[in-house]
């Protein structure tokens, strides 16, 4: 899609400027500067993660390390970590993994829209977002967030939903704003997605970022909109709470049974 690269390029292009700036990069040699652009960890990755792959480095058999899709114990063990703290029982069948977050996000988006097709994200949003979209072929819509607290504004999101919508694109806990949507601002949206996809006839599904789900502060609870909302795809990646983004291992989690006892 040659027309596409134009507007990326135009997306991207003051990030760019940015990340490649002669002065910011001076400063990033400063061992006492944090850079927290890129979401970069600023401390020593977990013991426990070093250990889990000197543990898992040795190979036991010829395909160790061989081209390969999805193995089924990573499957079944992110579904039972996972089905209690989001209230929603996976099945290891509904697990993807993929190679990191950045990659369960544009799996998505790439499977779910296309040329002709519109995906709805909440701004202000992480910065590839759009980028991902137009990459996918398909058109970003933004919908701004209320502030001061930046909350869902489900009635936007409802005025911004058209026959041509396939998605929409968020995340809980928000970044850049670290807004932790509440369960209330989750049902409304469920029920906007619902009647929009009853109204239009296709079924609008919901991508939910959710990279940041264990990182919360000040006794504040994460509430995933899988919980509510049946077309949702729980998107993440284990870099953030690890400590180690350069690993590149993340999941799409989508609860297969969920949707079709929701159509």
């Amino acid at each position: 899609m040659p027309s596409v690269v134009p507007k990326i390029a135009e997306v991207l292009g003051p990030t760019l400027s940015f990340l490649t700036d002669p002065e910011l990069n001076a400063m990033l040699d400063d061992p006492a500067v944090a850079n927290f652009a890129l979401g970069n960890p600023q401390e020593m990755a977990l013991p426990e993660l070093v250990s889990a792959l000197r543990g898992v480095l040795e190979p036991q058999d010829k395909n160790w390390f061989a081209y390969k899709m999805n193995e089924p114990p990573s499957q079944r063990t992110i579904a039972n970590a996972i089905s209690p703290r989001l209230g929603v029982r996976f099945a290891a069948e509904d697990i993807f993994v993929t190679n990191g977050g950045f990659a369960a996000i544009a799996s998505s988006l790439r499977a779910l829209a296309g040329p002709g097709d519109e995906v709805i994200f909440i701004s202000p949003p992480w910065f590839f977002y759009e980028a991902l979209i137009l990459a996918a072929g398909a058109t970003p819509v933004r919908v701004v967030a209320s502030a001061p607290a930046f909350d869902l504004d489900a009635g936007a999101i409802a005025a911004a939903v058209t026959p041509r919508t396939a998605a929409v694109l968020m995340n809980t806990p928000q970044n850049p704003t670290g807004r932790v949507y509440p369960p209330e601002q989750l049902r409304e949206l469920a029920a906007v997605l619902s009647e929009a996809s009853r109204r239009h006839g296709r079924t609008v599904h919901l991508l939910s970022d959710e990279a940041y789900y264990r990182i919360v502060f000040d006794g504040r609870r994460f509430v995933s909109p899988a919980a509510f909302y049946p077309a949702t795809l729980v998107l993440y990646s284990y870099a953030k709470t690890l400590l180690a983004p350069g690993m590149r291992v993340g999941y799409i989690a989508m609860c297969l049974r969920c949707r079709t006892q929701g159509a």
